[in-house]
């Protein structure tokens, strides 16, 4: 999945989303927009949302319907993207775009339909050469009817005022910081969701609240990081059979042979495995097991791992951890 594309990361543009809603509801969208924000903040997940209230089966831009799948991969037929990814946008560009909108006019569709509309992602327009910003002016003169034109940029001082005053301009504010927070805790794979708390709130500061940038500092944490310390699936069932057949002092004995093993600290591994025993206790509890002997032994399992998060947000040893076993079975 094109991950520049996925929607589905998107943080911060709640009120532009229902406005722009609104626009294509009632079928007063202009045809040629700006979309102007830091770099990172998700303008281009923000328009390809947009377009798929055009396209999604439940117009809601759902991310999974057939017509939303196609645009988070970059090949709905009805969408082209420029997308130079940093380099100059240069005037051999300029005709592709016109011939793509070009295509609108020579159907017999209604041209109020907006399944049928037509559109263009022109991503960093402010690499726009001077001369292709020149030929596509006449393009954003007199665009095609129900077709849609959307520039994005971080740097709209570098636009030629004669694009911009042909567009109607979005300025999107960074999102807040709990929100970058949220997506980058969410979105951060093992190892290093075990980083602390500080940690991330010091690189979302730094990168501005910007997502984009977080994620992709993430991205580079995750390449350097060696091989031996991530923690597989395999190793995660092992250990949630352990934990539900085994005693608590052998379970214990077991997350700290593994914290030496793979170099990562305790909470990370035992997060997923929580989730999993909460999911089985309720489980044994609709079937009207209350107290039978396997809901008694999964509900100690999860106080015991309530306990684990604990001690191991607290860099407490594992050898004191082993201490909970007499207070909690």
């Amino acid at each position: 999945m094109n991950q520049h594309y996925n929607w589905t990361n998107l943080v911060g543009f709640e009120k532009q989303e229902n406005y722009f809603y609104k626009l294509t509801t009632k079928q007063a969208l202009p045809p040629v927009h700006l979309i102007v924000g830091r770099e990172g903040c998700g303008k281009s997940l923000f328009i390809n949302k947009m377009a798929a209230y055009f396209f999604c089966e439940k117009g809601t831009g759902c991310g999974v319907c057939k017509a939303c799948k196609e645009l988070i991969e970059n090949r709905h037929k009805q969408v082209l993207i420029i997308d130079t990814e940093g380099q100059a946008i240069k005037v051999s560009n300029i005709p592709q775009i016109h011939s793509h909108l070009s295509l609108q006019a020579k159907t017999n569709k209604k041209s109020t339909d907006k399944k049928c509309a037509r559109i263009v992602f022109i991503i960093d327009s402010d690499l726009l050469t001077q001369a292709s910003m020149n030929k596509l002016l006449k393009v954003l003169e007199e665009p095609p009817d129900n077709t849609f034109i959307f520039l994005t940029t971080s740097r709209i001082k570098n636009l030629a005022q004669t694009i911009r005053s042909r567009c109607v301009t979005w300025y999107i504010k960074p999102p807040s910081s709990e929100a970058v927070m949220s997506l980058v805790e969410n979105s951060t794979p093992r190892p290093l969701n075990a980083r602390s708390f500080e940690e991330f709130q010091s690189l979302i500061k730094k990168k501005n609240l910007s997502p984009g940038k977080a994620l992709k500092t993430i991205d580079d944490w995750v390449k350097k990081e060696p091989h031996q310390n991530k923690i597989t699936a395999e190793t995660e069932n092992n250990l949630l059979t352990e934990i539900t057949k085994k005693p608590a002092n052998d379970i214990l004995q077991h997350l700290k042979h593994l914290k030496e093993n793979h170099g990562n600290s305790l909470f990370p591994i035992i997060k997923s495995i929580e989730l999993s025993l909460n999911d089985d206790y309720k489980k044994k509890i609709k079937l009207n097991k209350k107290r039978s002997e396997n809901v008694s032994i999964i509900k100690n399992r999860r106080k015991l791992i309530s306990s684990i998060k604990f001690f191991s947000r607290q860099n407490i040893s594992l050898n004191t951890q082993l201490n909970i076993e007499n207070i909690l079975l």
